[in-house]
């Protein structure tokens, strides 16, 4: 498998539908939509972790390994939560910076988020992520995407 990913300064990578997925991630975006209640999305989140309510995109987890933690961001438009980055830890098996933006627009603030990012050391940004919406305003903003 090529490893274009090593091409990239920065690698912003989803997480639901994206690294992770399964009916604890559809439960989640239902209830999100339906009550917008912050502790239920937190409480879900936490269970999720705990119980490991997930299935893992195995074919991106071998793309991200040869990368180093530093270039790879995990960025996601769930709420801060510490148990999001302890499942990104036990999937990686490291520590992996967790940008949770907690939005409802998502597209704009993933785009946005990216672009306050780039430094002098970051030029070639690539965005993993399930939603076409998403990839759209990245490719808008001059990144590379990738579903």
């Amino acid at each position: 498998m090529r490893h274009f990913t090593q091409e990239y300064d920065r690698v912003f990578v989803d997480i639901d539908d994206t690294l992770v997925y399964g009916l604890i991630t559809k439960i989640m975006h239902k209830t999100w939509h339906m009550f917008h209640d912050s502790l239920l999305s937190y409480l879900l989140m936490c269970i999720q972790q705990k119980f490991k309510l997930y299935r893992v995109n195995r074919k991106l987890i071998q793309m991200l390994k040869p990368l180093r933690a530093d270039k790879t961001i995990f960025l996601t438009v769930r709420s801060y939560c510490p148990a999001t980055e302890k499942m990104i830890k036990d999937i990686m098996g490291s520590a992996f910076r967790v940008i949770a933006l907690g939005s409802d627009n998502g597209a704009l603030d993933k785009a946005m988020t990216m672009e306050a990012h780039l430094t002098g050391d970051a030029h070639k940004v690539l965005l993993i992520d399930d939603n076409e919406a998403n990839r759209e305003t990245a490719e808008m903003f001059g990144f590379s995407t990738f579903d």
